[in-house]
């Protein structure tokens, strides 16, 4: 994927949700934004509490207040 493989105007918005002993840092992660950016996208990261010891409804909050209001790592 490069940032002329997304056709313009189609998305304008990525949340990206690191997983199970991950950050918002790792993988490919830092890549993907980059080269979502470039191609005008607007990218967030949700930064999930206590990665390593995964617990449901904490990462369900800290999603759904970033989809509420924003409040994410840009």
């Amino acid at each position: 994927m490069n940032a002329e493989s997304i056709p313009a105007g189609l998305v304008q918005r990525v949340v990206i949700v690191h997983g199970y002993k991950s950050a918002p840092d790792a993988n490919w992660f830092p890549w993907l934004q980059r080269e979502l950016q470039s191609a005008g996208v607007d990218v967030s990261f949700v930064p999930l509490p206590a990665p390593n010891d995964a617990e449901t409804t904490a990462w369900e909050n800290a999603e759904d207040g970033v989809t509420r209001s924003r409040q994410c790592l840009t």
